[in-house]
């Protein structure tokens, strides 16, 4: 950053820095008892800086520099306004309530909902603990009675449902991870309205496979996965739409996440929820787009 020579009237030093932040070029403004000095940032456009700060003083009064002077107070306000949206954003991560470690808590009381579950119903095996908390206690031809007399909250209480171990222990190990980076990054007031919809459709999506492919038969589904690969689809896509952003995954976990939903999809490891799972992952990519479409609609307000 250097001078380009000091204004003694702050007003025209003002309304020099509107003019060029119009042409592209950033400068800042700092107040001496000898007047107002003018630094620019970027040494690259020192020269063209030098001359139009001669053009301009020679000839304040000309019409021209109306223009280019409303052009560049609205860029400013633009870039102030983007900056703020910017330090909310970071506000919102921060002051998400976090827990141990700096996990989120929702993270943490999923990750308990969970355990809980588990030790009452005997990992799923207890039919009178599981049953007020699955989609539904019929078949898919029955039509989700329950939600129509409102129960709603069967759309998202699957996830904290884990059949053996196994599934537990998987399910809990990657949310672990997956949950509290995104949580904490993003903050809860993404966090909560991400996990309650990617909860209900993939919820939902397995219902509706069931609906055509085994309409007859009750079928109890539960478990952290299909939100967990919504989380996947989304840290794997934002980062490829929207790199300056900070949130990245490594190649070879998508591979592993990749080669893992495959591997359920052969039947070689029994009853798996793989609607949920493509599901999940197909709303996260979509949620990934959403997010950029929002911040750039933002951006442009």
């Amino acid at each position: 950053m250097r001078s380009i020579g000091t204004i003694a009237e702050p007003e025209r030093a003002e309304q020099l820095s509107w003019i060029l932040f119009a042409d592209g070029i950033q400068v800042t403004l700092e107040a001496g008892d000898s007047g107002t000095q003018v630094w620019v940032q970027d040494d690259a456009a020192l020269d063209a800086a030098r001359d139009r700060m001669r053009a301009f003083l020679a000839s304040p009064a000309d019409p021209t520099y109306a223009q280019a002077i409303a052009a560049g107070r609205a860029r400013v306000a633009a870039a102030q306004q983007d900056e703020a949206k910017w330090r909310r954003r970071v506000r919102l991560a921060r002051a998400s309530a976090h827990g141990v470690d700096g996990r989120g808590w929702l993270t943490l009381s999923l990750f308990g909902a969970s355990i809980l579950v588990a030790a009452i119903s005997q990992l799923g095996a207890t039919w009178a603990a599981i049953s007020p908390l699955l989609l539904t206690n019929f078949p898919a031809s029955a039509g989700l009675p329950e939600l129509w007399q409102g129960q709603v909250w069967r759309l998202f209480t699957p996830i904290v449902i884990h059949f053996g171990p196994m599934h537990l222990l998987f399910n809990l190990s990657m949310w672990w991870s997956w949950a509290q980076r995104i949580e904490t990054h993003k903050g809860f007031a993404f966090f909560a309205p991400f996990v309650l919809a990617t909860a209900a459709f993939t919820n939902l999506s397995e219902y509706a496979w069931a609906l055509f492919t085994d309409p007859y038969t009750l079928r109890a589904v539960g478990g952290l996965s299909g939100v967990l690969y919504a989380l996947f689809g989304y840290a794997w896509r934002k980062p490829q739409i929207d790199p300056h952003e900070g949130m990245s995954i490594d190649s070879g976990t998508a591979q592993w996440m990749f080669g893992w939903l495959l591997l359920c999809m052969t039947g070689v490891l029994g009853s798996v929820a793989n609607v949920a799972h493509v599901s999940g992952l197909v709303l996260g990519v979509v949620w990934a787009h959403l997010d950029v479409a929002w911040f750039n609609w933002q951006k442009r307000r």
